[in-house]
């Protein structure tokens, strides 16, 4: 039989237990959310898959593929679940979710990004290291 034996469990356990600012942690992941479909506009896609490049029949001075106003861009939203387990983003505008998941004849150019594991893990370990602290 193999024994284990951690001094200090307990200890280290209620500490964790402070990890009940759940709201401060949801708003960090909210903005990490925000900030990861900000970088796809950016990027005119995500690192995996670049969004199609525009017909040569779209007219008009733009800023990028999804931005001729910016209005899609700045319009994105963060919600945050009542049971404070689920975080949306999404845009207020009905166009958005046309150019999100494309129609017949204008291809899905999907401008909301999860975050990069990176910063996932960032948020992760600063609010468990406060609670640790």
């Amino acid at each position: 039989m193999l024994e284990l034996t951690v001094n200090g469990l307990e200890e280290v356990q209620a500490k964790l237990g402070r990890l009940s600012d759940l709201d401060s942690m949801a708003d960090d992941f909210a903005a990490a959310m925000l900030r990861a479909s900000d970088n796809t506009f950016d990027r005119q896609g995500t690192v995996e898959r670049r969004w199609v490049p525009l017909s040569p029949n779209t007219r008009g001075p733009r800023k990028g593929i999804l931005e001729v106003t910016g209005r899609l861009r700045e319009s994105l939203l963060v919600q945050l679940s009542s049971d404070g387990e689920v975080i949306e983003v999404g845009s207020p505008w009905v166009y958005g979710r046309f150019q999100l998941l494309g129609t017949r004849t204008t291809p899905a150019r999907g401008f909301l990004s999860a975050p990069e594991e990176e910063d996932v893990a960032r948020v992760w370990s600063s609010h468990v290291e406060r609670s640790l602290a």
